[in-house]
């Protein structure tokens, strides 16, 4: 443990570096559990992860279970959780035998409209050869 300007730090020797982790007061736990796990660019992670980023610079006794605590309390984390489950389907084997009897399709865009106006790319590809110098390419001509 370190002070340094009345604040207290966990000095942590990695195997690379000295990581000097800001000791987190009980009031300020759930705030920065929160800037960690839920913020948009935080895309609400799992425990391991979101503790792994905190631990990058935080440091509190109890804090693995804190954030177990807070994720297991996420409304969002719950919903992609029992969604996830309940929608799995058995994959299945469906062999191809013979060219163009079964293809893939997919739409990329939006990108920079081109002189025809055209934003979007169709991607076509057959499933039996399952590579793209097979694919037909098309411009998409209006927005879905």
């Amino acid at each position: 443990m370190e002070v340094n300007d009345e604040v207290l730090y966990r000095k942590f020797a990695g195997a690379d570096e000295t990581i000097f982790q800001l000791i987190v007061p009980k009031s300020k736990q759930t705030e920065v559990i929160h800037f960690h796990h839920d913020i948009p660019s935080a895309c609400h992670l799992g425990v391991k992860k979101t503790s792994a980023r905190i631990l990058q610079a935080f440091y509190w006794p109890g804090m693995s279970e804190a954030v177990q605590s807070y994720c297991k309390m996420c409304d969002n984390c719950t919903v992609k959780t029992l969604s996830r489950e309940s929608n799995k389907v058995p994959l299945e084997k469906y062999m191809a035998g013979e060219p163009m009897e079964r293809d893939m399709l997919d739409i990329l865009g939006p990108w920079p409209t081109t002189r025809n106006n055209n934003k979007y790319i169709l991607v076509i590809s057959d499933w039996l050869k399952r590579g793209l110098k097979e694919s037909h390419y098309q411009t998409w001509k209006q927005e879905l």
